[in-house]
């Protein structure tokens, strides 16, 4: 893979928690495709889990059933998604954990992402590239590098 010909997809989903075997399902996905260091494109939605939100959850991202109830639905937004990223390299900090969500959703739909979409983990990296490091949220490890995050 030539990093300068290849386009990348950063993405990031938000969950109603921590177990997609257990029910838990995407709230919103964002992503952004890059290539040549250029923003090219920008995707964001929010989705309808058709479950609960638990308020610990809420909690953690702010996002209430009330900001997705008139969302579209994952049937709706995932294959729209899969467009968006075509062949990109798919990007993540603990990237495992969006896709596994973002693979069962797709099967719920018979849908995939293409098997030979390659994927990297930002936070495999920064645990990696930057042991000195004692947490590695996203955050602090933009922090590392002098980038500040803005709070929503």
């Amino acid at each position: 893979m030539k990093s300068k010909q290849t386009e990348f997809v950063i993405f990031d989903t938000e969950t109603t928690g921590l177990s997609v075997t257990n029910g838990d399902r995407i709230l919103e996905i964002a992503a952004i495709r890059i290539k040549n260091g250029e923003i090219l494109d920008r995707f964001e939605s929010f989705i309808n889990p058709e479950r609960s939100i638990p308020e610990s959850v809420q909690n953690i991202h702010g996002i209430t059933k009330n900001i997705v109830k008139n969302a579209p639905k994952s049937e709706e937004i995932l294959p729209e998604f899969l467009h968006f990223i075509g062949g990109s390299c798919l990007i993540g900090h603990n990237v495992k954990f969006d896709l596994d969500f973002l693979c069962y959703q797709l099967s719920l739909i018979s849908r995939k992402l293409k098997n030979e979409t390659p994927a990297i983990d930002t936070l495999k990296m920064a645990k990696y590239f930057l042991p000195h490091l004692s947490t590695y949220t996203l955050s602090s490890v933009a922090l590392s590098f002098g980038v500040k995050i803005k709070e929503t």
